[in-house]
């Protein structure tokens, strides 16, 4: 499946997904509930296990992804359509922002 457009957030504790993505993904749960916090509000959530996420050249295996719905963490007017990349995928990698060309790779 994907790819998949994720806003990449180098400031967000972890990786989320949106709601509506994983539905469609069907990925399994973990038994943890946690609070996912967002620009517009809170929700109590479930985490989703992503056996497989590819970002650039780097793949990551079993990453733990916040469930979110979408409406508590896009900026007003804009969504954040399917989620976001935090510090799981960045944490021991450098992150290269080329604002010229609106692209990042993480090497």
């Amino acid at each position: 499946d994907g790819p998949f457009a994720f806003v990449v957030d180098t400031g967000a504790g972890g990786t989320t997904i949106a709601k509506n993505l994983y539905e469609k993904l069907d990925l399994p749960l973990s038994d943890m509930m946690v609070k996912a916090v967002g620009i517009h509000g809170a929700q109590e959530t479930r985490i989703a296990i992503i056996d497989k996420l590819t970002v650039s050249s780097n793949t990551y295996e079993n990453i733990n992804a916040v469930i979110i719905d979408e409406s508590i963490i896009g900026p007003k007017g804009k969504l954040i359509e399917n989620g976001i990349l935090g510090f799981n995928i960045f944490k021991n990698r450098e992150l290269i922002v080329d604002y010229l060309n609106q692209t990042c790779a993480i090497v």
